[in-house]
Formats: C-alpha cells, structure tokens, sequence
C-alpha cells in the first residue's frame, strides 16, 4: 500500500490514547467500552437482520458527510492550538523569561509543565480526530457501495453485515466524539 495512503499509524496513535495517563499500559475499560461494547450491539444487530432502508442510508451518509467536514474544520483547530502552545512553550523556556520578567523559577516551571501537558492532550486530540475521520470515511464508503449494488431484496447477508458495520463504526464515532468533546473543553477551560 502507498504509504501516504496508509492509515495504520492513525489506527495506532488512537490505540495509544487507550492508555492509562502517565502509565505504559492499556485501559481495559477504554478497549472494552470502545470497541468490546459496540462489537457486541453490532453482532446483535447482523443476527437480527435489520434492513437498511433508503431513508436510513440517506440519512447515515448525509451525516458522515457533515461530521467528516466538521472534523477536519476541528483539526485544523487542533494545528492553530499545537502552534500556539509551541510558540508559548518556546516563549518560556528561554533563559531570560524563565528566571526574570517577575515571573519566579517555580511558578515558569509550573507554566512549563502545564503547556507540555496542553500540547499531549492536543496530540491524542488530533489522533482520536483522525480514527474518527477514518470511521466517517468507512461507513460513507459502505453506504454508497451497499445503495449501488441494485435491488436484492430484503434480509440478505450483504444487508446485515452493512447495517451491523455502521452500528459498530457510529457507536464508535460516537463515543470518540465523546471523548474528543472532553479534551477540547479540558483544553480550552484550563488557562495556559
């Protein structure tokens, strides 16, 4: 696969905000609410042969399309953010504002900590972006695939798996959009 096509690092910056904060190990809880969860939903979902209607297709794409705009106006948000944050860091570190300008060493340090920490919560804030922009991408490409393939008839095992893969791919956008809601009012109440 063309690397500049290849999405596996996103899939893994995601992963890796699956973490507990300050540790090197995997949330359980994160893994099993994020993808356990809506695996299990997804699974009853294809078992119980729900069908895809036209409105609900319609509906569903129209929806990846505006939330797949809305993310990528969010990222460029979380670029202006990282610059700024760099720019404050940078600001910081230099030897004459971290020990004069009335402001003291501790209280510089403490400002230092606190933009580093600013700028990881914008880092796994553009990773969760990105999975989220990727499960947009994935269910717009199911759906206009799935309303091209012509009359079938109701119930067949194409539907069913379509319908139970966006179940599963919009509770996950879902739920990351939950997530990424939390770290950008955490990034935008808390002063740098």
């Amino acid at each position: 696969m063309s690397g500049k096509i290849n999405v596996w690092s996103v899939f893994c910056g995601h992963m890796a905000t699956m973490r507990h904060h300050g540790e090197d190990r995997v949330s359980v809880l994160d893994v099993t609410v994020f993808f356990i969860c809506p695996g299990i939903v997804a699974a009853v979902v294809y078992l119980s042969d729900i069908p895809l209607t036209d409105s609900l297709i319609g509906a569903l794409i129209n929806a990846s399309a505006i939330l797949l705009g809305l993310l990528l106006n969010l990222l460029v948000l979380m670029f202006d953010q990282k610059s700024k944050a760099a720019e404050l860091l940078d600001r910081l570190s230099r030897p004459d504002c971290s020990s004069g300008g009335g402001a003291s060493v501790p209280v510089a340090q403490d400002k230092i900590r606190h933009i580093r920490l600013r700028g990881v919560v914008i880092t796994e804030s553009v990773s969760n972006i990105s999975f989220a922009v990727l499960l947009c991408i994935a269910s717009l490409v199911s759906l206009l695939g799935f309303s091209m393939r012509g009359e079938a008839g109701g119930g067949d095992s194409l539907e069913s798996f379509v319908c139970s893969l966006n179940t599963f791919l919009w509770l996950n956008v879902s739920l990351t959009i939950l997530m990424i809601i939390k770290r950008v009012f955490v990034l935008f109440s808390t002063s740098p």
